[in-house]
């Protein structure tokens, strides 16, 4: 158990390190070769228990700090719970700084820095609330449906134009489809994969498109099955690029594995 703490210290220490570094590296203009000096540094353990702490302050303000100790998750397994954070200044001298914590659930940082999701639209929030409170129906079409109520004042009536719907068949299939007055679209098709084996899943393929305030069309195709829901659109947020020198440091990091991980394969 030691050699897990004493690894997972040592691997935390370098990200924190070089993510902190390769940070004002990145800010500063022109690139300064000089030698930065570490004007205070403090560590305690691994200890038997699991526990540790360090700290660490550079010469041009990066300021680092971290602790952690054993869980017990359950009657077999345990992890190390870690807290700590870093701080930085930018090219402006402005203060960036990060707080986190690494246990069970992953990593979770926080700092105003850092991107955040949009707003769940109240549309959608109450489809999910919805679907929440009626689990035994199949709510793909709600979801579909709620995505697209934002596109009409809420006292308009608005005609179904079309509309059709086959199933569910008894070998699981279903299909079907609306268009509503004010230029709503949806459909939907779904069959029963791996019938009667213990890895039977629903697979289930749609679209739906609605015209925006703007008069954009705006559209979305999905696949639901065992891997979840995978929707795609032009509108949809997409996962920013890595950084070059976040890659870079990552890159680093599996090609120089700690002792510890080298002594474990």
């Amino acid at each position: 158990m030691n050699t897990l703490v004493s690894s997972v210290w040592c691997w935390t220490f370098q990200i924190c390190a070089i993510f902190a570094v390769i940070a004002v590296s990145a800010s500063a203009a022109p690139v300064d070769n000089t030698p930065v000096p570490i004007i205070a540094y403090s560590a305690d353990g691994p200890n038997a228990d699991g526990s540790y702490v360090f700290t660490y302050e550079t010469g041009n303000g990066i300021k680092v700090e971290e602790h952690g100790q054993l869980k017990q998750v359950n009657d077999t397994n345990s992890v190390v719970v870690v807290q700590g954070s870093f701080s930085y200044p930018n090219a402006e001298g402005s203060p960036v700084a990060l707080t986190y914590v690494a246990d069970e659930n992953g990593f979770q940082p926080q700092g105003e820095h850092l991107p955040t999701p949009h707003p769940i639209p109240a549309a959608i929030l109450k489809a999910l609330e919805y679907i929440a409170a009626h689990p035994e129906q199949d709510n793909i079409a709600v979801i579909a449906l709620a995505g697209c109520v934002a596109a009409a004042p809420a006292e308009d009536v608005i005609p179904i134009v079309a509309q059709s719907q086959e199933g569910p068949n008894p070998d699981g299939s279903y299909k079907w489809s609306y268009e509503s007055g004010n230029g709503i679209k949806a459909q939907e098709e779904g069959h029963l994969e791996n019938a009667g084996q213990e890895n039977e899943a629903m697979n289930a393929q749609g679209s739906f498109s609605y015209p925006s305030d703007d008069g954009q069309q705006i559209s979305l195709t999905y696949i639901a099955n065992e891997e979840g829901f995978q929707p795609q659109g032009a509108h949809l947020p997409t996962t920013p690029e890595i950084p070059p020198l976040i890659q870079k440091a990552l890159d680093w990091i599996a090609a120089h594995p700690s002792k510890e991980d080298q002594n474990q394969v």
